[in-house]
């Protein structure tokens, strides 16, 4: 397995929207987050109706919108809005085997006015990862990517953006196809429906068109995207917010490259307490108050208290092996060698999602894994069933500190 190992970029408190030199918010026509509804965050009221069992779950940027595989379940947008013939159309989706269509857009003259899917395996092999968009109904207007299969049930971005003269496809950030014979077709919507096709305006829905998964920070801008700014709405799942106040979090990292926005890191290793002052406010209290100071970078294989004197966001970006600096990285964990090294407590954390019961004692065995949450705490231990009690989980978070007891 290649390694990977991480480095650490900071980004204002509007780093959902602005990176660096990058405005991702500059002509957003609608946005929509699915952040338990169907709102458009755009600002220009756009905003969705939820029909049938649409739903909300954890996604790759807060929550995602769920969709059933089946007619009913979808979102509906009926506010008329014009892209023009520059455009971005731009989604998260994690897709089931057997998902049809993501987003159709229509007009009375075009029920096809723009449609999103990836063509089903299931149903004709030879277009077995590809995928297909349509524009203004028109035959050559039809363009067909061959890409790596996305319906995985992983997390890819998809990305369609027109800048007049070509229209560019990508997966996950990256280039695939570019189309010259689609340029000059403008887009007008009438109505909008995510998660189904409209084979009539707001209507003609089919099972075999529905989307059977999750999608999730659907954007959709009057003009195109640029490589920079598309890489930058890729990165945005490396995004580790971070809130005014105490945040218990993991991650690799060099001290040096710790913003100022953090006064204050605490970590716990070999039953004592070790302190750092990024912003320098509070160097010189922790040796007069004899901590010892921390002078290795962060790990994300303990758990680190870092304190923020206001709302930021870490973009923690995965770099190669082989690019330069490399000695300055700690390498990131591999599952499920994620090894609790102290007896008694320990202060732990992981840069990837894993069952709680991947945690392991370097000496003795783990009886309890303790992690704080929404202000509250919650429990777990090995064979104890879940369900039978309201605090306690089986899975350890991405970048979230927890406690584990060696004994």
């Amino acid at each position: 397995m290649k390694k990977i190992f991480y480095s650490l970029a900071v980004s204002s408190v509007l780093a959902t929207t602005i990176f660096g030199d990058v405005n991702l918010s500059n002509g957003l026509v609608a946005h929509y987050e699915f952040e338990g509804n169907a709102d458009d965050s755009s600002g220009n009221g756009n905003d969705g109706t939820e029909y049938g069992g649409v739903g909300y779950v954890d996604g790759v940027i807060g929550q995602a919108g769920s969709f059933g595989y089946n007619i009913t379940d979808y979102i509906e947008v009926t506010k008329d809005f014009e892209l023009g013939t520059e455009w971005t159309i731009s989604e998260w989706v994690k897709l089931n085997e057997n998902s049809g269509h993501i987003i159709s857009i229509a007009t009375s003259s075009h029920p096809n006015e723009f449609v999103v899917l990836p063509y089903k395996h299931t149903t004709n092999y030879s277009k077995y990862g590809k995928f297909h968009f349509v524009i203004n109904d028109y035959s050559l207007a039809k363009g067909t990517v061959s890409i790596p299969n996305i319906r995985d049930v992983n997390w890819h971005l998809v990305t369609i953006s027109s800048d007049r003269s070509n229209v560019s496809f990508y997966i996950d950030g990256k280039l695939y196809q570019t189309f010259t014979d689609l340029a000059d077709l403008d887009i007008t919507s009438e109505n909008l429906i995510i998660g189904q096709e409209q084979d009539s305006l707001g209507g003609g829905f089919e099972l075999s068109n529905s989307t059977n998964g999750l999608i999730d920070d659907l954007r959709i801008y009057n003009r195109a995207l640029s490589q920079e700014e598309i890489t930058a709405l890729y990165n945005q799942k490396y995004n580790l917010n971070i809130t005014q106040g105490w945040n218990l979090i993991a991650l690799d990292s060099n001290l040096s490259s710790l913003p100022s926005e953090i006064p204050l890191i605490w970590q716990f290793e070999n039953e004592n307490w070790s302190a750092f002052s990024p912003s320098g406010e509070f160097s010189s209290t922790i040796v007069s108050e004899g901590f010892e100071t921390i002078s290795e970078n962060l790990s994300s294989e303990k758990g680190t208290w870092v304190l923020a004197d206001t709302n930021f966001t870490l973009q923690v970006l995965p770099k190669e092996e082989t690019e330069t600096n490399s000695s300055n990285w700690s390498y990131a964990p591999i599952f499920p060698n994620l090894m609790a090294q102290n007896d008694n407590w320990n202060l732990m954390g992981t840069d990837i999602e894993i069952p709680a019961k991947g945690v392991v004692c370097k000496n003795g065995e783990v009886k309890q894994i303790w992690k704080y949450v929404d202000n509250g705490w919650l429990l777990f231990v090995d064979g104890v069933d879940i369900s039978q009690f309201s605090n306690m989980f089986d899975k350890i978070e991405a970048n979230r500190g927890f406690w584990t007891l060696c004994q």
